[in-house]
């Protein structure tokens, strides 16, 4: 038999996902990082190509375009170790202006809970947008 693709902690929080989002949104478990970030073509680019290849988010949000709009990464405890990794994907977000949420491993989720912290950070995303217009 072939494993599932998402661990059982990832597809509880899945399922609880599926019932915060958006109906037209579409999420996508497991993507790549390199497949939805462009690495500029320059004498760094195997560099900066190989820092993203191997690393992956939980769970990236899309538009029916599978356009991403933003991500979520499930911190459990294995996250207290990957301080430098986390630091990397937060700003390697920042720079491309997708909004990154992250979640606490939790046996249950409240789904308003969640709902609430995603458009906290959409909205806080959309504000420093605008401030970054000015």
């Amino acid at each position: 038999m072939i494993p599932s693709l998402l661990t059982k902690t990832e597809l509880n929080f899945y399922n609880t996902l599926k019932l915060c989002i958006n109906n037209n949104n579409i999420i996508c478990p497991k993507v790549r990082i390199a497949d939805f970030v462009t690495v500029k073509q320059n004498h760094l680019f195997q560099s900066n190509f190989n820092k993203i290849s191997r690393k992956h988010i939980d769970f990236l949000i899309c538009n029916e375009e599978f356009n991403p709009l933003y991500a979520i990464e499930l911190d459990d405890l294995s996250h207290e170790n990957q301080t430098e990794r986390d630091m990397f994907v937060n700003e390697l977000y920042r720079t491309i202006n997708l909004p990154i949420l992250r979640i606490k491993v939790s046996n249950t989720y409240n789904i308003d809970t969640i709902k609430e912290l995603i458009k906290n950070k959409l909205d806080a995303a959309k504000l420093i947008k605008q401030l970054e217009k000015i």
